[in-house]
């Protein structure tokens, strides 16, 4: 499967999941970006998958990383905030594309099993 084949078939799923911007063709790179830039894509691709309300992972509400579990007693961040699956993926996804990797695996391993990652 080429990489516009993972991203219609993740845009199909996402639609599956409720994503309501239905595509006139998958096509067109312009709107495959612009739906990947969505945050209600990938909530809908995660209701499709299964991924329900869970939560990957906690930050800092302040400054967003994990501040909390680095045992400073003198830390002025005390609010934490829940990392969603569906946010979890889609930072997975942008990391790869912000360092010029590869996606395909990503979205490969993603649709065909989504809790293996």
């Amino acid at each position: 499967m080429n990489k516009n084949n993972y991203y219609n078939e993740a845009i199909k799923k996402a639609i599956e999941g409720g994503y309501n911007k239905r595509p006139s063709g998958y096509d067109d790179d312009k709107y495959r970006m612009r739906v990947i830039l969505d945050p209600l894509f990938w909530q809908a691709l995660g209701k499709a998958l299964g991924w329900g309300i869970e939560f990957a992972d906690m930050v800092c509400c302040i400054c967003g990383t994990h501040c909390f579990r680095n045992g400073d007693r003198n830390r002025t961040h005390f609010m934490e905030r829940p990392i969603y699956l569906w946010q979890h993926y889609a930072h997975q996804y942008f990391d790869l594309v912000l360092t010029g990797r590869d996606t395909d695996k990503f979205w490969k391993e993603l649709l065909n099993n989504p809790y293996d990652r």
